[in-house]
């Protein structure tokens, strides 16, 4: 019993020993200069949108119209 667990221990080891181990993974380095320019796009665009709606607001052609509910009668 105990030869084959050295026997299989060792074919576990010649294994290993033997065979090249495989090439680790590489990471890609992510381009923190584009990532910042689509931030930036994007804050345009919300500030422009924010823009639109503060001058909807501020013109004061907003109305608002309350439905009452069924229930409230």
């Amino acid at each position: 019993m105990i030869y084959t667990v050295v026997a299989v221990q060792a074919v576990v080891i010649g294994y290993l020993a033997l065979n090249p181990s495989q090439p680790a993974a590489m990471a890609q380095i992510p381009d923190q200069g584009a990532q910042l320019l689509q931030v930036i796009e994007q804050s345009k665009q919300t500030n422009a949108k924010l823009d639109r709606i503060i001058g909807i607001l501020e013109s004061g052609k907003l109305q608002v119209k309350v439905a009452a509910d069924k229930e409230d009668k």
